[in-house]
């Protein structure tokens, strides 16, 4: 049996066995929309009433260096923690917004944190930059991939939605 390892990137002060919980039920506005269109992303697609995760814990380094405090500042600041979660209410499935790179972004009702992998994540413009143009770029060859074989074969459908990201620009 292999074990899925998930990484949460967030907000700091939960501790092993709490649950985190979707902006529409802690009613904390997310960063990092706010934050990703800072670094010169296109909008990404964001359920709010979903936690999101990844097997990637880089993915969620990224994301927890792009945590704001929203009490203090507007800009990512850093200081995030990664979580080892998982999800124990049946609600896992892949993230809609990236089905076209199975097996690297998961969405959820809720998760329960397990372990604290990482207890501070600075904000680092070239290391968040860097991951998230690698899983970007994955997914617009992905994208590319399928649409190309749904145009040589009418028996297979195209990839559900268009792609919305563009890469971040290094500075």
């Amino acid at each position: 049996m292999t074990t899925l390892y998930l990484f949460h990137g967030g907000a700091p002060g939960l501790k092993v066995g709490d649950r985190v919980l979707p902006p529409t039920e802690t009613r904390v506005k997310s960063q990092a929309l706010a934050a990703s269109l800072e670094l010169g992303f296109g909008k990404i697609a964001q359920q709010l009433d979903k936690v999101y995760m990844t097997t990637d814990v880089k993915l969620a380094r990224a994301y927890a260096g792009m945590w704001t405090d929203p009490a203090s500042a507007s800009s990512p600041a850093g200081g995030g923690v990664v979580y080892r979660v998982e999800v124990e209410d049946g609600t896992l499935e892949a993230d809609k917004d990236l089905l076209s790179s199975p097996g690297v972004s998961y969405q959820a009702s809720s998760a329960v944190v397990v372990d604290i992998q990482y207890s501070y994540v600075a904000f680092d413009k070239e290391e968040i930059t860097t991951t998230l143009n690698r899983v970007l770029s994955a997914h617009e060859v992905n994208v590319a991939d399928k649409a190309k074989q749904a145009s040589e074969s009418p028996a297979v459908s195209s990839p559900a939605g268009s792609s919305f990201f563009r890469p971040i620009p290094s500075s």
